[in-house]
């Protein structure tokens, strides 16, 4: 069974053929990023020796192993070593979003709240700080933060809510702000981020950063791990408040620490009084090779055209639309049957004060069904890799000629739909919408064109 758990439902219509192979395609590009796997390829046990990678530690010196971590990736980790090590570990905190299942022996699993941050995940991190306090120089620590942590560990600075968090949160995802802009900000307000964890930790015990890229073009720059340094600035966040115009959209507590934010309370540039190794275990775009991999195994003339797509959600539909119907048109730049993939990170400047259901990755799917009326064997799938996209439950959308069509004859307007930010609602009524639940991995978005 694949990652798509309502795939009998978008193959009962439309060119269900198709629809079949690009739910494969999607399916092996999600699973091609498992960070389980990775993980008990990284790190094993041979009786006191702690193998990590090329990394050997002494487990009759270090005597005390701990696992501190959140995001949406990071439960399959935290499975991994609590599989690996077992009693091993004396503690540990993970913090995951609502809805991801499994349970951990060895440590402690806590749920939260993301895109925004919420109360649980405060008290959640207070107790993982609390564990990286009282660390001593022969313990080690597994850092394993994967995308999302910044909302599922938001232990505020000094004056400013979780509340303040919430509202700067929903501020900038209505901006239009690409995830770094957004992190710029988000971690010059968190005191469990951007190295602050690693200042935490006792100096010379081993900080074992296990990371899952997620950002465009980030390869081994884990700069946005709690334990890693933070190359941002107070001015960097202070761009982005001007360049969305944020200013008056955020609380006054926000504004005045971000436009007053001192050298004394800048994250940490530099970590080398502190005993790191980094272990990037899935790269940024490897759902996307994932994919490709696939659809040259099923017989398809597949490029990745680019991993670095990013911008409104729509109008990269709308590009997916036309270079499809290039292909089926003229032969070109691929020849039948071929496939396309992009990946990169979709963005909604939202407009209205009330948005309605949605996501970048659903109204991508949206924007490029309104183009493809008569555009006959083309299927475009788009869809978040950790399976939630935006605030929602679902991770996008599977579309071809019959989405307009069912759309037309249901007096079913996509464009007022993407309008009012209602794309899960227009999906679910069309038929269109993919739903996987959590993944358990949380890289680029994954887009997929193939045209028969």
């Amino acid at each position: 069974m694949g990652y798509i758990k309502n795939a009998e439902a978008l193959v009962s219509h439309g060119n269900a053929q198709m629809r079949s192979r690009m739910i494969e395609i999607l399916d092996a590009g999600i699973a091609s990023a498992d960070p389980y796997l990775k993980t008990k390829e990284l790190v094993s046990l041979e009786g006191d020796k702690l193998h990590v990678g090329k990394d050997l530690f002494d487990l009759n010196y270090y005597t005390r192993i701990y696992v501190l971590g959140a995001g949406k990736a990071t439960y399959p980790i935290a499975k991994a070593l609590d599989d690996v090590l077992g009693d091993r570990i004396t503690d540990g905190v993970v913090i995951c979003k609502y809805g991801q299942e499994g349970s951990l022996e060895h440590m402690r699993l806590y749920h939260s709240s993301h895109p925004v941050p919420d109360e649980n995940g405060y008290s959640a991190c207070r107790e993982l700080m609390k564990i990286a306090r009282q660390t001593v120089n022969t313990d080690i620590v597994f850092s394993i933060s994967t995308g999302g942590s910044t909302s599922l560990m938001p232990y505020p600075v000094e004056g400013v809510t979780i509340e303040d968090k919430r509202q700067t949160g929903f501020a900038l995802l209505r901006s239009g702000a690409n995830m770094w802009e957004m992190n710029y900000v988000r971690t010059h307000l968190t005191q469990s981020k951007g190295g602050f964890l690693a200042k935490a930790i006792a100096p010379e015990a081993p900080i074992l950063n296990i990371g899952v890229a997620d950002g465009i073009g980030q390869g081994s720059d884990l700069c946005v791990e709690p334990t890693c340094p933070c190359s941002a600035t107070f001015q960097d966040a202070q761009n982005v408040l001007t360049k969305y115009n944020l200013w008056d959209k955020v609380p006054k507590s926000v504004a005045d620490y971000i436009r007053n934010g001192t050298p004394e309370q800048e994250n940490p540039k530099d970590l080398s009084d502190r005993n790191i190794f980094n272990y990037l275990i899935v790269e940024v775009d490897k759902a996307v090779e994932g994919a490709y991999e696939k659809a040259k195994e099923m017989g398809y003339n597949t490029v990745i055209l680019s991993t670095f797509v990013e911008g409104e959600a729509r109008e990269i539909g709308a590009m997916m639309a036309f270079i499809a119907k290039e292909i089926a048109s003229y032969d070109r730049p691929l020849k039948k049957p071929a496939c396309f993939i992009t990946g990169g990170e979709a963005t909604m400047n939202i407009r209205i004060p009330n948005p309605g259901e949605g996501g970048p990755s659903q109204q991508c799917a949206l924007g490029a069904a309104v183009w493809m009326k008569d555009l006959d064997n083309v299927v475009i799938g788009c869809m978040d890799t950790d399976g939630t996209d935006g605030p929602t439950v679902y991770a996008g959308g599977i579309v071809d000629s019959s989405t307009i069509d069912c759309a037309e004859k249901n007096g079913i307007d996509i464009f007022k739909g993407m309008d009012e930010y209602s794309d899960s609602v227009v999906l679910k009524a069309l038929g269109d919408i993919v739903f996987t639940g959590g993944t358990g991995t949380n890289v680029n978005d994954l887009r997929v064109a193939i045209i028969e």
